[in-house]
């Protein structure tokens, strides 16, 4: 969707098998783009993972850096549209008022997760990116096949 980065509330990696996302999320929140992390994913219909796709996307961030009280985990979504309700409910669960947030995903995900997000939470903010990969290098590497 080519959304312009800015600093927003949280920045959401939604699970899936694709850990590029979560190697993505964890730049933007290391070049100061969100006061938080959130990983929102349990198991998908093709998660490839023994445990759920937001925890699997945690240990890669703490591994790479991140602190871990910086990271939320919202573990129970199988798709997109829980992915959202399910972190909404989180975030008011633990008082956190954060409003405004940047969305990442696979590269063919953005426009849903974007619509998705607008539908179920239209007076909140929220930016959409992926990892920063041509069409030739997303499609063709083997990894994530």
């Amino acid at each position: 969707m080519h959304h312009k980065i800015r600093k927003m509330d949280a920045i959401v990696a939604l699970g899936s098998n694709d850990t590029r996302v979560a190697v993505r999320a964890r730049e933007l929140f290391l070049d100061g783009y969100g006061d938080y992390l959130i990983c929102a994913g349990g198991n998908g219909k093709n998660s490839d993972f023994n445990e759920p796709e937001a925890i699997v996307f945690s240990k890669i961030m703490i591994k790479m850096g991140i602190p871990e009280d910086k990271i939320i985990l919202e573990t129970q979504s199988s798709n997109t549209g829980e992915n959202m309700q399910f972190f909404q409910k989180l975030l008011h669960e633990k008082g956190l008022g954060l409003h405004s947030f940047i969305l990442v995903t696979k590269p063919y995900m953005e426009r849903r997760a974007y619509a998705t997000f607008r539908k179920q939470w239209p007076d909140a903010q929220c930016l959409v990116t992926s990892p920063q990969l041509t069409y030739e290098e997303y499609s063709c590497d083997e990894t994530f096949k």
